[in-house]
Formats: structure tokens, sequence, C-alpha cells
């Protein structure tokens, strides 16, 4: 079977979006994985409350997210690569850091609106049973 060659300007489009997919995924996984060190750090001191386990959903979401950014990092490098094989000195680098900002930014913006609704929907429940539109 013959392989299907994409077009400079697909291969572009790729890069880019691929850049921000990894943009989008790259904050959560550091924040997993700085979650479970801080969780680590603090296991051995005496607390309050019972102490929670390093090991169990923490862990799962830290490896889930790292595989799904390394799955797309590597694919941003290969399209990448294609995209240079392609057109010679094709300016991947800032297609790419766009991308990645725009992802970033995405998330942060993500992020801040499930917080602000969280934090809406528990004064909302803590209230009462009052009226919604005081």
């Amino acid at each position: 079977m013959p392989e299907i060659v994409p077009k400079p300007d697909e291969l572009a489009l790729a890069v880019s979006g691929l850049a921000g997919i990894v943009g989008f995924l790259v904050l959560p996984a550091l924040g997993a994985w700085l979650r479970l060190l801080l969780r680590w750090l603090e296991s051995d001191r005496s607390g309050m409350g019972p102490r929670r386990p390093i090991f169990g959903f923490g862990l799962l979401r830290a490896v889930s997210v790292s595989i799904l950014l390394a799955f797309f990092f590597v694919s941003l490098v290969r399209s990448a690569g294609d995209l240079r094989e392609a057109r010679a000195e094709a300016p991947v680098f800032g297609s790419a850091a766009t991308g990645l900002f725009v992802g970033m930014v995405a998330w942060v913006l993500l992020a801040l609106g499930v917080s602000a609704l969280r934090k809406d929907w528990r004064r909302r429940r803590y209230r009462g049973a009052g009226s919604a539109f005081r």
C-alpha cells in the first residue's frame, strides 16, 4: 500500500495543532506530579486527620496525563520533522511555540472557569434552600 504524503500546508497546521494539544497537557501533567510529590513529602508528618495514601487516583492521573503528553509530543516531533523534509528550512519553531502558548492559555482559562463554577456551586449548596437569585 503506498504511503500518503500530506501537503506542507496540512503539515504546518498539524504542527501548530499538536503543539496546542501539548501545551494544553503540560500544565496538568506538571500539576499532577507536583501534587504527588507534595503528598509524598507530607506523608511522614503526623497530622490532625487520617493519612491519605500516595498511590491511587493521583498516581493514575499523573501517569495517564504523562502518557498522553508523551504521545502528542512524539507526534509533534514527527510532524515537525516531516514538515522540514517537505519544505527546506520551514519555520517550525514559531508555529510550535505559538501553539504551545495558546494551549497553555486555553488550559488556564478552562481551569479558572471550572474553579469559578465549583466555587459558585459550593456557595449555593451551603446557602440553603433559598432562592437561586439572591
